[in-house]
């Protein structure tokens, strides 16, 4: 190899060593920010709505306080990380502990992590429609359900039962700018297409109730509901919904495209956190769609209850 030839393939495996250095250097940057962000939100998060501590007094002061512009300060760098942040959403007893974002549709964070890449679990989604700030009267948010017990949605399912719901009644979702606490009031499942219910679909996921539709609305949750809570929820309270796909009815005759919602209502001035568990009822004969009826030869009693539109 000649002299011209040994420079040049010195000169290749130095233009090589440098851009694997800047490579690995940004690498360790993108890790460390990331690791940064995680622990600077993560920490402020859990020690802000700890459910031993947070009250709804602590609640109502924290929001008449930051009633304004400001963001809350363990928010503020996932809001600088992520325009599409629009809040935290914490559950006690459970993985879900974590950031929501809001999309340009419900289709842009199925398969989006929060940093914009492509995730198979996606990112906890607040519904297009929702109004991220004065919030909705009822704010629909969701998320996949998975076989990782530490991925998203997973530990929605443990509000089937009503023992962990009388162990943690109340969960957390704030905004950009306020805190919130909500008391859970259903547990309900329900067919994602009509053609699983006689051609109906119980349009649960809603934002807004048309004058007079409200209490058809609340008749159609509480038909669904898997046990009694003892909690009310009413027109005038804002709702929280959480969504997310359940496999209850599959069964080797085929399946049933079903999801699993838990309803709660914004926690009262004043109102206590924890719940009556003499109120607390399980519910044998909650609403099925009315394939799983027809499959195990059983009678639907509901089957000619009148169909809630929104």
């Amino acid at each position: 190899m000649d002299d011209a030839t040994v420079k040049i393939e010195k000169t290749k495996l130095a233009v090589c060593r440098g851009v694997s250095i800047l490579l690995a250097a940004v690498t360790v940057a993108c890790c460390g920010l990331s690791y940064r962000f995680y622990a600077a939100s993560k920490k402020p998060g859990a020690q802000e709505a700890s459910s031993a501590q947070t009250t709804a007094a602590d609640v109502q002061t924290t929001t008449a306080a930051n009633a304004g512009d400001t963001v809350l300060p363990y928010l503020k760098k996932a809001v600088s990380l992520n325009k599409d942040t629009v809040g935290w959403l914490r559950i006690p007893s459970t993985s879900i502990d974590t950031l929501v974002v809001q999309g340009k549709n419900n289709s842009q964070y199925l398969r989006t992590g929060f940093y914009g890449v492509y995730n198979r679990y996606g990112n906890i989604f607040l519904d297009y429609r929702c109004d991220a700030r004065q919030l909705s009267a009822n704010t629909i948010i969701y998320g996949h359900t998975t076989e990782n017990t530490r991925e998203v949605f997973y530990d929605l399912t443990k509000y089937k039962d009503p023992a962990f719901f009388k162990a943690n009644p109340v969960l957390y979702y704030d905004t950009l700018y306020e805190k919130h606490a909500w008391k859970v009031a259903a547990v309900f499942l329900t067919a994602a297409k009509a053609k699983y219910d006689n051609g109906y679909l119980f349009f649960y996921i809603t934002p807004t109730f048309k004058p007079g539709k409200f209490e058809g609305y609340a008749e159609q949750v509480r038909q669904r509901a898997l046990y009694e809570t003892g909690v009310d929820f009413t027109e005038t309270d804002k709702l929280l919904t959480l969504s997310t796909c359940a496999y209850d009815f599959n069964s080797s005759a085929g399946d049933i495209d079903t999801r699993l919602v838990v309803l709660a209502r914004m926690l009262r001035p004043g109102e206590s956190e924890s719940v009556d568990p003499s109120l607390v009822k399980p519910n044998p004969d909650y609403r099925r769609p009315q394939v799983w009826y027809d499959r195990k030869g059983l009678t639907n009693p509901y089957r000619n209850e009148e169909r809630w539109t929104p």
